[in-house]
């Protein structure tokens, strides 16, 4: 038996065009400000790639997500241990020194 749809409680609204006055933005805006009157107690969060655009992914910062995953720092329990951002922070460090990258 199929799965019933949910009721959507978070629009991820984003904005990519470089230009403010763009169609996509205005439709963007139309369609976020129906779904926001229709879900009175539901997130919008905006996100506006153009004026802040998403960082470069670079060799070091690949090099800590495999020294995280491989460490399992990303495990909830460990997220208020010292040791386990210090040994994340060290890494980075030396990924970017091994890459000439900057952190």
């Amino acid at each position: 038996m199929p799965t019933p749809p949910t009721r959507t409680t978070t629009l991820l609204h984003l904005d990519a065009s470089a230009r403010r006055r763009s169609f996509s933005r205005e439709a963007g805006d139309a369609v976020a400000a129906a779904w926001r009157a229709s879900h009175p107690g539901g997130i919008h969060v905006h996100r506006d790639l153009a004026s802040t655009p998403v960082p470069q992914i670079g060799e070091a910062w690949t090099e800590l997500c495999d020294y995280v995953l491989e460490h399992e720092i990303t495990d909830p329990a460990l997220a208020g241990r010292r040791d386990a951002h210090a040994a994340s922070r060290a890494a980075a460090l030396e990924a970017a020194r091994e890459t000439g990258e900057s952190l």
